[in-house]
């Protein structure tokens, strides 16, 4: 499983045609609700089911047409991405709009991904289809309600279009820019989850991240169907309203890999009450990653004060990095413990604290890089040059899982995919994040370069002072403080 050749292999596609020959009824994704009975699917049922979709798609569709995707969470939606994989169908994953909620993010993504149709269940079609074609133009196209389409000839797929989707991404600073993920962005990415993740044939998958997004759908949809493994799935809106529903289910399942944001080990922290972990065992839970904000040092110690005691290790924390200009991971690891630096030990060139922040600020580090054909280097941002270890400069990243750009945006693509350092080396991507590598090659992340504070020449991080200001009182929740530059 870990040999190199898997990334010759066309597309995702392919792992799917092999779990399905050898092990058609082997469990592949189940879907808890909060009413109904779980709803499962085997590596033959999901390879029929997507098959037949494909068929219905490109009875209408031509290769390289670019299907706005927008499902509630559920099987689906998993059906009609894979489907769209198979017919040649650029996918372009969002979420349906919400009632009294603005259509303007998805205006905007459907403005520049310029959908041929939009694929969604007939519930949800009933409920937006005209709203949709009121709100702009742009939806007046042919809308396929995915769990009731039929066809009489199931797709027999051949070598897939190479983009497989398009990630939406920043859309709350700005336009939404719409990365272009490969199947090769996607296969090599994978191997590394696998390798990173240490993940097993007796492995088994948890996630309630929204599919539409890059931790859900690379992370919980893509990842296990690469690796062999099952996967159960929740809804987000089930773990906020009911945090413990998380745990539970890693309990009930035996799930041996799961994880989220930090909020979320805070929320259940924060939520779950001592009755309700009487029936709870996370001693099988031994890979709990932690990503997509920044990570706090803190949140991973009073998890793991509050949930030893029905299982959970503090080793299980796998504190990772990474973007959807990445496809998903770029750093992180299973194999070795978290690694964690107090900045009152270690010196750290161009890194300032807040002078709000404790002394004892410890950051956490978000694993190691080298993982595929992977190359990182942190240079600095103005002069271009590499940095050496324990200096604050800006991500850059190369490799096989880098995407190619941005959808019809020639001039962001090249300032952001195609950088270069002084000596010439590259192309890169530029993160837009600030970090540094120990003398352990472990990546700490300190912050956005966007959102980096500048008062009499030295350079502040927002969540730093944020942070500090939360600590300052048990009155102030989480997530109660803003810091920014007032005026002029």
């Amino acid at each position: 499983m870990r040999s190199n050749t898997q990334n010759q292999r066309l597309s995702i596609l392919d792992r799917l045609d092999f779990w399905a020959t050898t092990k058609p009824n082997d469990l592949a994704y189940r879907f808890l609700s909060e009413s109904d009975e779980p709803v499962e699917i085997t590596y033959a049922g999901l390879r029929r089911r997507i098959q037949s979709l494909a068929g219905v798609l490109c009875e209408t569709h031509t290769v390289g047409t670019r299907a706005l995707l927008l499902y509630p969470p559920g099987m689906d939606f998993i059906i009609a991405i894979l489907a769209c994989f198979y017919a040649g169908i650029v996918a372009v994953p969002a979420y349906p709009p919400r009632p009294n909620r603005s259509f303007e993010r998805l205006v905007s993504v459907a403005k520049n991904s310029k959908p041929g149709c939009i694929l969604s269940t007939h519930k949800i079609l009933m409920d937006i289809e005209d709203k949709l074609k009121i709100a702009d133009p742009l939806f007046h196209v042919q809308y396929l309600a995915t769990d009731v389409a039929t066809t009489k000839s199931p797709l027999t797929r051949e070598t897939p279009y190479e983009t497989a989707f398009l990630q939406y991404t920043s859309g709350s600073t700005g336009e939404p820019k719409g990365v272009v993920v490969t199947h090769k962005n996607i296969l090599a990415n994978l191997q590394m989850i696998f390798d990173s993740f240490n993940v097993r044939s007796t492995s088994s998958g948890f996630g309630w991240l929204p599919l539409f997004h890059d931790m859900g759908l690379i992370g919980n949809v893509l990842q296990p169907l690469y690796a062999g493994i099952p996967v159960t799935l929740m809804s987000p809106t089930s773990f906020l309203k009911k945090p413990i529903r998380w745990l539970q289910a890693i309990s009930d399942y035996e799930i041996t890999i799961s994880g989220g944001p930090n909020f979320a080990y805070e929320l259940c922290v924060d939520k779950i009450q001592p009755e309700e972990m009487l029936t709870l065992d996370l001693s099988n839970w031994i890979v709990a990653f932690n990503g997509a904000e920044p990570i706090h040092y803190k949140t991973m110690q009073r998890f793991t004060e509050k949930f030893k005691k029905v299982g959970f290790q503090e080793k299980s924390f796998l504190p990772c990095y990474g973007m959807a200009e990445s496809t998903l991971l770029i750093s992180g690891s299973a194999v070795t413990p978290p690694e964690y630096l107090s900045l009152k030990d270690v010196p750290v060139q161009n890194l300032e604290i807040s002078q709000y922040a404790n002394n004892a600020y410890t950051l956490v580090g978000v694993g190691p890089t080298n993982w595929g054909d992977q190359v990182l280097q942190i240079v600095d941002p103005k002069s271009f040059q590499i940095l050496p270890s324990n200096s604050v400069g800006e991500v850059w990243v190369s490799g096989s899982h880098i995407a190619s750009g941005y959808f019809e945006n020639p001039e962001l693509t090249k300032s952001t995919f195609n950088a270069y350092t002084d000596t010439k080396e590259g192309p890169f991507l530029r993160t837009g994040d600030m970090g540094f590598l120990n003398h352990n090659n472990t990546l700490f992340i300190t912050g956005r370069i966007k959102d980096m504070i500048i008062l009499r020449g030295k350079n502040y991080y927002p969540q730093d002072i944020e942070y500090a200001i939360e600590q300052s009182s048990p009155a102030l929740a989480n997530g109660t403080a803003a810091a920014f530059v007032d005026g002029d």
